[in-house]
């Protein structure tokens, strides 16, 4: 596993970590997720999701609220991920994900936590270990 709950006052911390952008992405899918809801079963509903940001700190924030978007708006709960690019293209950070939801369904879902963003709070992704590592914080 990616990343581990912290302590915090009022909302949910993560720490998350990877090897790279796409594995560090990837590690804050699962975070949210978990946060989000436990359980599996249901419609399944394939998206491609595509974020161009400044920074990877953007793109990581902008993917995460683009998640929590589509369960605020269709009620889609994010089950699994591909991370399949992401590059710099013209000073900014591309990612393209594939992202299998499943339509919100009392009877195979529990949802923990309503989510209303990801922050910005605490977000510098550092290198360490040779991994990249940050904190990243969602407001509930």
């Amino acid at each position: 596993m990616n990343f581990e709950f912290l302590d915090h006052d009022a909302d949910i911390a993560a720490r998350i970590s990877g090897h790279d952008l796409a594995e560090l992405a990837e590690a804050g899918f699962n975070a949210y997720s978990s946060a989000l809801f436990e359980g599996k079963g249901g419609k399944g509903i394939k998206k491609k999701i595509i974020i161009h940001s400044p920074s990877p700190e953007e793109m990581l924030v902008d993917f995460l609220n683009e998640l929590n978007f589509l369960f605020s708006s269709e009620h889609l709960l994010p089950a699994e991920t591909d991370i399949e690019l992401i590059n710099l293209t013209m000073g900014k950070y591309r990612l393209k994900a594939d992202v299998k939801f499943e339509k919100y369904n009392e009877k195979f879902h529990e949802l923990h936590e309503e989510i209303k963003a990801v922050t910005y709070h605490q977000l510098e992704i550092i290198e360490k270990d040779g991994r990249l590592e940050t904190i990243i914080v969602f407001d509930i």
